[in-house]
């Protein structure tokens, strides 16, 4: 593990949402949202 890259918290989320968003980018998801309140 000599040569392992370290990643903080935030490299690391905003890799994997890099990732996730040219991965899924023509997807539409529609839902409802239950238990909100104003």
């Amino acid at each position: 593990m000599k040569d392992a890259m370290i990643y903080t918290v935030t490299q690391l989320t905003r890799d994997l949402r890099d990732l996730l968003e040219e991965a899924f980018a023509k997807i539409w998801v529609e839902g409802e949202i239950s238990n909100y309140t104003v």
